[in-house]
């Protein structure tokens, strides 16, 4: 087995995973600024971690960079939705802003909204398995390999996911 230097693991962690961290983060934050910058966040968190990596490309090693980017950028989250709450709004800001809201197709936006409550309503066992499969492309085997499960439960949960996302929004539809 080859023994990797620091710089090495870094460049090659980068090149397998940035994009599915990149991923995480923009679903987490919906603002691609702040999920730049919460997967160089999470890299700066990894760096101390470089010694703990054996083999970049392992299963372990994809399973500890997903949940140093989802915390990452769940601490984001968190740390907006505070700033956020403290946050005095303008009145002229409002009406000025409010035709560049009023510009964007409605049903884009009721149909978004339908899709994150449906999955925000989901089990995290059946919303983890779809967004793996849905938004990583992964396989029943990746999927089982990362969470620890079997693939038949990969496969069951995410039969279960779909079916039930799609019940909700459905129901959304027609409410």
């Amino acid at each position: 087995m080859r023994i990797y230097t620091d710089k090495e693991k870094l460049e090659q962690l980068f090149a397998l995973y940035e994009k599915q961290m990149y991923g995480t983060a923009f679903r987490i934050l919906q603002d691609t600024g702040q999920a730049e910058d919460a997967v160089q966040d999470a890299f700066l968190k990894i760096m101390p971690r470089l010694s703990q990596i054996k083999v970049p490309d392992s299963i372990e090693t994809k399973r500890l960079m997903l949940r140093i980017i989802r915390s990452t950028a769940i601490d984001i989250y968190r740390k907006n939705r505070r700033e956020w709450e403290h946050t005095i709004f303008d009145p002229e800001d409002i009406q000025k802003n409010q035709k560049s809201f009023m510009d964007e197709n409605l049903s884009q936006i009721e149909n978004r909204q339908m899709i994150q409550r449906a999955l925000l309503a989901l089990d995290q066992k059946y919303r983890e398995v779809l967004e793996l499969k849905c938004y990583f492309g992964l396989s029943h085997r990746e999927i089982g390999l990362l969470l620890e499960i079997t693939e038949d439960t990969v496969a069951k949960r995410y039969e279960r996911a779909k079916k039930i996302a799609l019940k909700m929004i459905g129901d959304d539809a027609c409410a």
